[in-house]
């Protein structure tokens, strides 16, 4: 009887751990709730190089210049990548938990299925 307690018991544990494990990723990802700040970079001065009108001919300042007018004026670079690690955190921690979740399920079968063939 304790071994078929227990077994329900971890089926609803793991359960209701793969259900907030989901539910939560959807209110992260839905833009309803916040990441969890795991990551936190630190600010970066101004990383906008200089280029002199005399060193046009130099190729570094040209790939410079054209990666800059690729990125749009104001764009935190540093604030996308932290939100992309916390994303990327979050994201594994979610699968571990339904992992642990779903195998938490399978021990609490096993435990029904040795209670029921002991009786």
């Amino acid at each position: 009887m304790a071994k078929k307690a227990l077994g329900w018991i971890l089926i609803i544990a793991g359960l209701l751990i793969m259900f907030y494990a989901i539910c939560s990723t959807y209110l992260n990802f839905s833009g309803q709730n916040e990441f969890p700040l795991i990551f936190d970079l630190p600010e970066e001065a101004n990383v906008n190089p200089v280029i002199n009108e005399e060193d046009n001919g130099n190729s570094e300042d040209i790939i410079n210049q054209s990666i800059q007018n690729l990125i749009p004026k104001g764009t935190d670079i540093g604030g996308i990548a932290e939100q992309g690690l916390n994303m990327l955190a979050w994201i594994l921690f979610a699968f571990f938990m339904v992992y642990a979740g779903g195998k938490l399920i399978v021990v609490g079968n096993n435990l029904l299925k040795t209670s029921e063939k002991q009786n």
